[in-house]
């Protein structure tokens, strides 16, 4: 058990000196209020009602604190000293193929198919949003057709294997933000709190796509992700559509130990379990009665990114899944990277809209294969420590 040292000198008129092991505060006031300096440099004002007992504490940081505190914030109601937040979002979704033909139709189409369900919910414009539908249904629906050999074949099935694994967990979310938290004991030994959401995979595309293959599609927070054979395209719940080729995605597979303060999945692991408000040694602080244990469980991660904006990091409740999602997905990597690295190979699509077909090809060129699988050195939230704690 550590030593602590503490006095304080009354100099008159309101005014004290603090002596402690942490360094030298101030405080000044009067019945009924008193504003304090701890000698860390953070401030908290004290209201109160002579001789009731009853009181209010204001706490707050200092600007001036040291310079790698700069970004840190107090929570009142959480106690929790915070700092900056990651931010795991799609940017520049819009601009991902923007020239792509297939990207144009797609978008035509889904601005038309927007407009007629704004049109069948207003009552004055339901006959065009009728006859719009009724267009789109029987003139203007796009055809993918894809033709595939061997090779293109297995790396598609592939693809499909990973998503399919994917979707066996029983819960899946995306992790949206990430907030560094510097006294962990309040914060049952983690490191960062994090902003999640449950995100599901399903097998469909948009109605007005007509397709000859099974295409899977991972149901974000703000996007649709369509995995076809050649392209992920991405449909954003209010915007447009983009579309990005597999040849610069960056995989990451890797675990996590995950605090959850939810309902635990029936296919996770508890590895161990924490405290609400927990000691150095991770034990409970017995200053807190409400004080309940928290399991830490066990969960797989998975993200996928690239150079020009994607940004999705994904948590998932089996971790035993994720060796078997790795390797469909590095063969899918090996097949993809042996097609787009053969000489003069030549990918074509057939798209029937508005009634014509137009012939769309394109020329791999292997020096853009940048395919890459990582797996991560080090947690992103769960690291317990106590580095700040008192």
């Amino acid at each position: 058990m550590g030593f602590r040292y503490r006095k304080s000198i009354n100099l008159g008129g309101g005014f004290r000196i603090n002596l402690s092991k942490s360094g030298i505060g101030y405080s000044w006031g009067f019945p009924g209020y008193r504003h304090t300096i701890s000698a860390n440099g953070s401030q908290r004002k004290t209201y109160s009602i002579p001789g009731t007992g009853i009181s209010y504490v204001d706490s707050f940081k200092n600007n001036n604190r040291e310079e790698q505190n700069n970004n840190l914030s107090y929570n009142e109601n959480e106690k929790l000293i915070t700092g900056n937040t990651i931010y795991y979002q799609n940017v520049n979704i819009s601009h991902m193929g923007k020239d792509d033909e297939i990207l144009i139709q797609i978008n035509k189409l889904r601005i038309i198919d927007i407009i007629a369900n704004l049109s069948l919910i207003s009552i004055f414009l339901i006959p065009i949003g009728i006859l719009l539908k009724f267009l789109i249904a029987n003139k203007w629906k796009i055809d993918l057709t894809y033709e595939m050999d061997d090779v293109n074949n297995r790396k598609f099935v592939e693809l499909n294997k990973f998503l399919q694994i994917l979707q066996q967990n029983k819960k899946i979310w995306q992790i949206n933000s990430s907030i560094k938290v510097y006294n962990t004991k309040y914060n049952a030994g983690a490191g960062n709190n994090v902003s999640r959401h449950m995100v599901h995979v399903i097998k469909k595309m948009p109605w007005y796509i007509i397709h000859n293959v099974d295409i899977y599609c991972l149901v974000l927070t703000n996007e649709k992700i369509y995995f076809t054979p050649d392209r992920m395209l991405i449909f954003k719940n209010f915007g447009g559509v983009g579309c990005k080729k597999y040849n610069d995605l960056i995989a990451n597979f890797d675990f996590t130990d995950f605090v959850e303060t939810e309902f635990v999945p029936s296919d996770a692991q508890i590895v161990r379990h924490t405290w609400r408000y927990v000691n150095k040694s991770g034990g409970p602080d017995k200053r807190f009665s409400d004080n309940k244990s928290i399991p830490i469980c066990k969960y797989g991660e998975i993200s996928l990114s690239s150079d020009d904006g994607l940004n999705i990091l994904l948590e998932c409740s089996n971790h035993k899944l994720v060796n078997l999602m790795k390797q469909s997905f590095m063969q899918f990597i090996s097949y993809h990277n042996q097609i787009v690295n053969s000489k003069n190979y030549l990918e074509s699509y057939d798209i029937e809209n508005y009634g014509e077909t137009i012939q769309y090809n394109q020329k791999n060129n292997s020096n853009n294969s940048t395919n890459n699988i990582e797996e991560k050195k080090e947690d992103k939230w769960n690291t317990y420590n106590n580095e700040l704690d008192e």
